[in-house]
């Protein structure tokens, strides 16, 4: 069963407050994408599309005007040619040869020219694939972490979802968060906040596999996805990043901060939908909040 308005309005409202963002439409709406599990929809780089139309534009201006002008000159060679075979003296065939000969280099030149220009585009064309690829890798990945952010997630745990349910196998998740990490914010600052995001994946991904993924989901949340998976191994997965934290303190300004974490698990239910079973962790991961630091809860049926 989808999670109701009502549950989303919840949600979002909560994460909000979280953040001490106003409830505003513009707030609201970003945070609706989040819970609901849908993307929101990207903005077209506009600078970008016109930097490529251009590109194009002169290369195709490029070969228009080569053809053109080789046209021209093939008409030149053909009346050469042609009053070649009519010349009756060495005069006027030496005349005609220098012409041929001016003319062919004419032609070598212009399409060396032209073919450096063309290379030219081909090397401007690839160096924007390169960076419409870094920038679309840089969409989908936290730039503090590493770690996929929330578009990322989307074909992530799509493509996992889909999986699962194909080969008939389990699929959990896990929504974690680092308690009290506001406190260590206000305390310590926002670079020692990125320390502990940091010092926390760094830590997550000793303890997952290769075909696990972490996912930067909110301010201090990150989503585990767990293929091939059940509550009884993601929990133990939870139990050593909960130890190993506690066996690694972070240290800020010669203070010691001892991570832990709250998290809810889910495990995917028959044909369920990505965004519900991930709603289910988030209703968990809530829950355990609400016991206390270091708590984990089980999600409930959808």
């Amino acid at each position: 069963m989808a999670a109701s308005p009502a549950d989303i309005a919840r949600i979002a409202l909560i994460r909000l407050a979280e953040q001490s963002l106003p409830p505003t439409p513009e707030n609201y709406a970003r945070f609706y994408y989040d819970v609901t599990g849908t993307a929101q929809p990207a903005m077209q780089d506009a600078q970008l599309v016109a930097q490529v139309q251009q590109v194009v534009q002169d290369a195709n201006l490029t070969t228009l005007q080569l053809v053109q002008y080789l046209g021209g000159q093939n008409a030149t060679l053909e009346t050469s040619i042609e009053d070649l075979s009519q010349a009756d003296d060495k005069t006027r065939v030496l005349h005609l040869l220098n012409s041929l000969i001016s003319t062919t280099r004419s032609m070598q030149q212009t399409v060396e020219a032209s073919r450096t220009e063309l290379n030219e585009t081909r090397q401007t064309l690839q160096q924007l694939q390169h960076e419409v690829e870094m920038s679309h890798h840089d969409m989908e990945h936290d730039l503090i972490t590493g770690v996929q952010n929330r578009l990322g997630m989307d074909k992530t745990l799509a493509k996992e979802v889909s999986k699962a349910q194909s080969t008939r196998t389990k699929l959990t998740v896990s929504l974690i968060a680092i308690d009290s990490f506001e406190e260590h914010k206000k305390r310590h600052g926002i670079d020692s906040s990125d320390k502990l995001l940091q010092h926390l994946v760094t830590v997550g991904r000793s303890v997952m596999r290769d075909s696990d993924s972490m996912v930067r989901y909110g301010q201090e949340e990150f989503l585990l996805v767990l293929p091939e998976t059940d509550l009884k191994g993601a929990r133990f997965v939870l139990d050593r990043l909960q130890l190993i934290l506690h066996r690694s303190p972070v240290f800020v300004q010669n203070d010691k901060i001892q991570v832990s974490l709250s998290a809810g698990i889910a495990q995917m239910q028959g044909n369920e939908k990505s965004h519900s079973l991930v709603m289910r962790a988030d209703r968990a991961l809530f829950a355990a909040k609400a016991v206390g630091n270091g708590h984990i809860e089980y999600a409930g049926q959808q």
